[in-house]
């Protein structure tokens, strides 16, 4: 009996049958590999979670850590070679953007938090651009204080 044709050509049941077959096969291999490499990564992040939160609690200032002064996160404890001791106000963000969650899951942290949260109020005069100038070049003030360049 004829289930269908293509181009011309005639093909039985028991060939697509065959075909749906080998297709079916296929998609259940490539699902269980995907399913196989989900759980592996899982199992991975698992295993190094803990390891990875202590390394990057390790690079926040607080009163468990006198290296580094309260509420700083630093890149890298290394001052040289190269030298990444700074806080840099992007990573610091994306570190606090994981402790908050942390917090708002478990509600540890916190301390954490707070303190960056101070060193940011003591700092308000950090740029993430060139400071603006007048059409006539002069730089502008802001409570009689002049933004230098």
């Amino acid at each position: 009996m004829v289930i269908f044709t293509f181009k011309a050509m005639v093909y039985p049941r028991s060939s697509f049958a065959s075909l749906l077959g080998v297709l079916y096969a296929l998609f259940a291999v490539s699902n269980a590999a995907a399913i196989i490499r989900k759980s592996t990564i899982d199992s991975w992040i698992s295993e190094h979670y803990y390891s990875a939160e202590t390394a990057l609690k390790r690079n926040i200032g607080s009163s468990s850590n006198a290296l580094i002064p309260k509420g700083v996160v630093i890149a890298s404890p290394s001052t040289s070679g190269p030298d990444y001791y700074f806080q840099w106000i992007r990573d610091a963000s994306c570190v606090m953007e994981h402790l908050v969650d942390n917090y708002l899951d478990s509600g540890e942290d916190l301390t954490y938090i707070m303190d960056w949260i101070d060193v940011q109020k003591e700092n308000p005069s950090f740029a993430l651009m060139a400071p603006p100038t007048m059409i006539h070049g002069d730089v502008p003030s802001v409570m009689g204080l002049r933004f230098g360049v």
